[in-house]
């Protein structure tokens, strides 16, 4: 049953481009949509190596905060040694941002307090995320 949901959606969501769009016959492509195609299995080998260049080359619809972790994810799990440095990259970019409004929490979205009509929260569960990732990738330092 995965083998044939996984065809389906090559079938159905699959762009000439190599990528893939969230809504049949649309053009909205998203950095979640690839990353959870890569994760499912529908792209293997060459073909997902050749979709993570497209997630990191920009362009596509990025991810929230909340959903960063299955990009990670997809990108470590194809080549941990290529994309690590774009992983960091990202993480020290978006997390240091808040560090450096002199927060000691993390945030829901990149918009901090003001998301959701003032409603953000500062302190959110996959402020998490740094830490997985630098432990994931074996520099977190132990004490």
């Amino acid at each position: 049953m995965a083998d044939e949901l996984r065809r389906g959606i090559r079938e159905r969501f699959l762009r000439e481009d190599g990528t893939f769009t969230v809504r049949e016959g649309k053009d909205e492509i998203t950095v979640l949509g690839n990353a959870l195609a890569i994760l499912a299995g529908v792209v293997t080998g060459d073909d997902a190596l050749r979709l993570c260049e497209k997630i990191t080359a920009g362009g596509m619809v990025d991810c929230t905060l909340s959903m960063k972790i299955l990009e990670y994810e997809a990108l470590l799990g194809v080549s941990a040694e290529k994309y690590a440095p774009f992983v960091l990259g990202e993480v020290r970019t978006n997390y240091k941002k808040m560090l450096d409004y002199g927060h000691d929490t993390f945030w829901e979205t990149m918009d901090g307090a003001s998301a959701f009509k003032d409603a953000g929260s500062l302190c959110h569960g996959w402020s998490a995320v740094p830490v997985y990732i630098f432990h994931r990738l074996g520099i977190a330092v132990e004490k």
